[in-house]
């Protein structure tokens, strides 16, 4: 129990300097340093999964297992929706088709209808998104959300 407050008060000062990675480090050289029971001690004091202390572990063990500026392995993190779901981009088109102004030949193209009711509309498709995915996803295809202007 005293080892566990000892932790806790340890990664209260750390914590808010510590990354995804240096957390991992920080907690499996702890758990390393206790011993038995080492993961359950730091896991019970820090309020971090036994996975994830084991994975710290593993990379102090092995550290090469992720590069050094790198906080989480290559294609590591949630995908973006566009890969996930293949036709979240055309069925956009066809929303937007309508509400689109500007030249097609233009780089540049406006659509004045809200990101919100895109997301809106989408998500009566059955498709998972926001509007800022939907802003996202519009910018990437070179559309510009514009206001209504009175002249």
């Amino acid at each position: 129990m005293e080892k566990q407050k000892e932790i806790q008060q340890k990664f209260a000062v750390l914590k808010k300097h510590l990354n995804e990675k240096t957390r991992r480090l920080w907690c499996g050289t702890e758990a390393l340093a206790i011993g038995s029971g080492g993961i359950t001690v730091v896991s019970k004091a820090t309020n971090i999964s036994h996975p994830t202390i084991r994975r710290g572990i593993k990379e102090i063990n092995k550290p090469e297992t992720i590069e050094v500026n790198r906080v989480r392995k290559e294609g590591g993190g949630r995908k973006t929706l566009e890969k996930n779901d293949k036709t979240l981009q055309t069925d956009i088109e066809k929303l937007i088709e309508p509400a689109t102004i500007g030249d097609p030949e233009s780089p540049l193209r406006w659509i004045f209808k809200s990101a919100q009711r895109i997301a809106d509309e989408l998500n009566k498709k059955k498709h998972r998104s926001s509007p800022r995915s939907v802003s996202r996803i519009l910018h990437d295809m070179d559309f510009s959300l514009q206001a209504n202007r009175k002249t």
